[in-house]
C-alpha cells in the first residue's frame, strides 16, 4: 500500500535558515528531481505539494500557480525572483523563494511573497489574454470547458469522445493556461503508452525525478495532487489499463477531478473493447460522458470566418488565379472555382478542423504579405497549396 503523507523534508517553521542548494557552500536537501536534466527549476513537485498542503488559500495557490508558471516556462526559482518585487521595489532573494517552496516559512511570513506572486501573474495572465489570438472560442471549446469545470468543481472523473481535429487538445491546453499553471495539471498520453512510459511522462509535467523507480515514483506522483486539482489526460486512447487505472488511483486517492480524452477508439475499450471488465471502475466514477460532434457545426464554422474577418461561407461559386512553380520548376498559372462553403465542408470532413483552421492561418499571412485583405479567393488560393503538397505525399507515398 501507497502512504500519501512520508515525510522528506523538515517541517514548516523551523527556526534555522535554509539556504538554496545552488547557492555556494550550501548543502542540498533531497528535493531536486534528478534525471530531469533540461529542467531548470528543481524543486520537486510533491515536495512542494507538501510545502503547501497546510496553508491558507491564498498563500497556497500563489506558491502553486509561481511553481507550474516556473516548470511551463523553464525557469529557475533563481530567475523568476528577479520578478518578484518587494514592496519597497527591491526583488526577492532566491533563498526566500527557496525556503516558500519547500515548507520554511510560516503562512503569515508568506503574506507579502503572496502578493508579489498575484501581482506577477496578473502581468503573465494580460499578455496571455493579447496572445490568445489564435484560439478561437466555440460551442464545442465551451462544452468542454464547462465538463472541465464539473469533474474539478464535483472532484469526479469525466470522459471526453472526439474524432481526431475537432479541437480537444487545443481547448485543453487554453484551458489549463486560463485555470492556474498550479492546480491544473495537462499530460498527453504518450504512443501505447505502458505504466511505465505514462508515469515517466507525468513526472516531467509534475518536475518530479525521473530517476525514481516503482512504489518510490508511484507515491511521489501521488503527493503532487489534493482534492482542489484537475488532471487532464488528452490521447487517452493510447494508454494501456494500467496506466489509465494510474489516472484513476489519482482520483480515488487524492480525491481530484480528472478528464480523459480521446477519440472513439477509447469510447469502445471502456464500453465494449476486450478489457472494458479491467476498465469497469473508472467508468463506474465518471460523470455522463461527453460525445463530440464527428465534424464541427455550422455556428462553429461561422465563428472561424468571422476571427479572420471574413463573411460567411457561400454556397456561390467564385474563382482565384493561383501562380505557383510545378514540379519542373516552371511557372504556371490555374483558375479555381469554387463555393466557399463546399470547400470548407470537403477540408474539414476529410482531413479535419486542424487543416482547416492552417488553410486559414496560410491565406491570412499571404494577405498581410501583399497587404490585401482576406477574401475567400485568398483561402481558396492557400488552400491549393496544402492540396498540391498533399497530392505529392500521396504520390510518393504509393
Amino acid at each position: 500500500m501507497f502512504t500519501d503523507t512520508e515525510q522528506t523534508t523538515e517541517v514548516r517553521g523551523q527556526k534555522s535558515e535554509v539556504r538554496d542548494p545552488n547557492s555556494e557552500g550550501a548543502e542540498a536537501p533531497s528535493t531536486t528531481p534528478r534525471g530531469n536534466s533540461a529542467r531548470r527549476f528543481t524543486i520537486s513537485g510533491d515536495v512542494i505539494a507538501r510545502a503547501v498542503a497546510e496553508l491558507p488559500d491564498r498563500e497556497r495557490e500563489a506558491i502553486k500557480w509561481l511553481a507550474g508558471y516556473c516548470t511551463a516556462k523553464n525557469l529557475s526559482h533563481r530567475e523568476v525572483a528577479a520578478s518578484l518585487k518587494k514592496t519597497n521595489g527591491e526583488p526577492y532573494h532566491p533563498d526566500s523563494l527557496y525556503q516558500a517552496f519547500t515548507g520554511r516559512r510560516e503562512a503569515q511570513q508568506l503574506a507579502p511573497l503572496a502578493e508579489a506572486i498575484e501581482t506577477l501573474r496578473k502581468q503573465v495572465e494580460e499578455n496571455l489574454v493579447r496572445l490568445e489570438t489564435e484560439f478561437i472560442e466555440t460551442a464545442i471549446a465551451r462544452k468542454i470547458f464547462a465538463l472541465c469545470d464539473k469533474a474539478r468543481r464535483r472532484r469526479k472523473i469525466a470522459l471526453l469522445y472526439g474524432e481526431s481535429q475537432i479541437g480537444k487538445t487545443t481547448t485543453f491546453v487554453v484551458y489549463k493556461e486560463r485555470h492556474n499553471h498550479g492546480e491544473t495539471v495537462y499530460v498527453r498520453m504518450p504512443t501505447r503508452a505502458s505504466l511505465g512510459a505514462f508515469l515517466v511522462e507525468l513526472a516531467l509535467v509534475l518536475n518530479v525525478s525521473t530517476q525514481l523507480k516503482g512504489v518510490q515514483l508511484r507515491r511521489a506522483l501521488l503527493n503532487c495532487f489534493d482534492e482542489r486539482m484537475l488532471l487532464l489526460v488528452d490521447e487517452a486512447h493510447e494508454g494501456s489499463v494500467a496506466a489509465l487505472n494510474f489516472a484513476r488511483e489519482i482520483h480515488d486517492r487524492r480525491k481530484c477531478g480528472v478528464v480523459f480524452a480521446g477519440t472513439n477508439v477509447l469510447r469502445q475499450a471502456l464500453t465494449t473493447g476486450a478489457e472494458a471488465r479491467n476498465f469497469r471502475q473508472l467508468v463506474l466514477r465518471g460523470l455522463p460522458p461527453l460525445l463530440l460532434p464527428s465534424t464541427p457545426p455550422a455556428r462553429d464554422l461561422a465563428a472561424f470566418a468571422r476571427a479572420y474577418d471574413l463573411g460567411p461561407a457561400g454556397e456561390e461559386e467564385i474563382s482565384a488565379r493561383i501562380a505557383y512553380v510545378d514540379d519542373a520548376g516552371r511557372d504556371r498559372t490555374q483558375t479555381v472555382t469554387l463555393a466557399p462553403a463546399e470547400l470548407q465542408r470537403q477540408v474539414v470532413g476529410r482531413d479535419g478542423l486542424g487543416r482547416w483552421c492552417a488553410v486559414l492561418q496560410e491565406a491570412r499571412d499571404l494577405a498581410r504579405e501583399k497587404r490585401r485583405p482576406l477574401t475567400w479567393g485568398g483561402v481558396i488560393a492557400a488552400w491549393h497549396s496544402f492540396d498540391r503538397l498533399s497530392r505529392v505525399e500521396e504520390e510518393e507515398a504509393s
